[in-house]
């Protein structure tokens, strides 16, 4: 039995955020871990909160990815910090979106940002150009690979 009980504790230990594993270490038995757990995961905790924040700020695109996985993993981040009750406003997400941007889109920042109405951003006018401008590379790298084709 205690062989079985250590091979769950350390399966779940496997997939235990760091700033949590250290919380729940000294729980060596199996159900008292996973109630712990349970207990730290469901809370609404200042950790948990600047956890989330920390991912959110520090969120980078990464160069050659699509832009639309960029998007899922920003949305990802907000919605979870909708459900411990932190609300973005739209301008503030915008300016999030775009400060996850590598250099090469700041072009795209500056023309954005004067560009506004009222001089407030919009998350979904983000979005919109980001696509507009992954959208004009894919156009741009077909017709080069049909120009060599032909």
């Amino acid at each position: 039995m205690e062989e079985i009980n250590t091979k769950i504790v350390g399966t779940i230990r496997q997939w235990i955020y760091q700033y949590i594993y250290h919380q729940v270490l000294g729980d060596t038995l199996a159900d008292n871990l996973w109630k712990r757990l349970g207990e730290l995961v469901a809370s609404k905790n200042s950790l948990k909160k600047a956890f989330l924040i920390m991912k959110l700020v520090n969120l980078k695109y990464k160069d050659g990815s699509l832009v639309v996985e960029h998007f899922s993993s920003f949305e990802n981040m907000v919605n979870q910090l909708i459900t411990i009750e932190i609300i973005l406003n739209d301008e503030l997400l915008a300016l999030l979106l775009l400060s996850s941007l590598l250099d090469s889109y700041k072009t795209l920042v500056v023309s954005l940002s004067k560009s506004t109405p009222n001089g407030k951003l919009n998350s979904n006018m983000v979005k919109d150009s980001l696509l507009n401008k992954e959208t004009t590379k894919v156009v741009v790298r077909l017709s080069f690979i049909l120009k060599m084709k032909a």
